[in-house]
């Protein structure tokens, strides 16, 4: 089967309803988790986790609607070029090393695409399974996870 993509704002990802059936760390991806999406947005935050991914926040382009969607970059030797294409819009530079989450300074704003799958983050989402992560409800319990392509417009 070829991989749809499907071209969304972080706005309208920020609208989709939660997950529709209750899932766990564990569970196999399900229903829209398996489609590929295009996330157009500018980044408004970066911040690298302990164990070397890379969360990029995305709002809307023109930041007119609410809703900051995580897109998530894998610590992956295939993901090299886009980790470096995110770390040139920061001051950090190499090389770096972190022992806790740290949100990275971000020299702009660039408004980019991302392409990735539909990714429900299950350690943000409330119990509830409402779309609006449990700490920071201006953000989207839905990710782009993992990201496998990165264009700057």
């Amino acid at each position: 089967m070829r991989a749809q993509y499907k071209l969304s704002r972080a706005s309208d990802v920020f609208s989709w309803p939660g997950a529709a059936e209750h899932l766990t760390q564990s569970s196999e991806r399900t229903g829209i988790e398996n489609n590929w999406f295009a996330l157009t947005g500018r980044v408004v935050a970066v911040k690298v986790e302990m164990d070397g991914d890379l969360h990029l926040a995305l709002q809307d382009a023109t930041g007119d609607k609410p809703g900051i969607v995580v897109c998530e970059i894998p610590a992956k030797q295939q993901c090299c070029s886009i980790r470096e294409t995110v770390f040139s819009w920061t001051t950090t530079r190499f090389p770096f090393h972190t022992s806790s989450d740290r949100k990275l300074k971000l020299t702009g704003a660039p408004i980019i695409t991302v392409t990735g799958k539909a990714y429900w983050d299950v350690g943000h989402a409330p119990k509830d399974q409402s779309n609006r992560r449990s700490h920071l409800p201006g953000y989207a319990a839905w990710e782009i996870h993992p990201v496998m392509k990165l264009t700057v417009q």
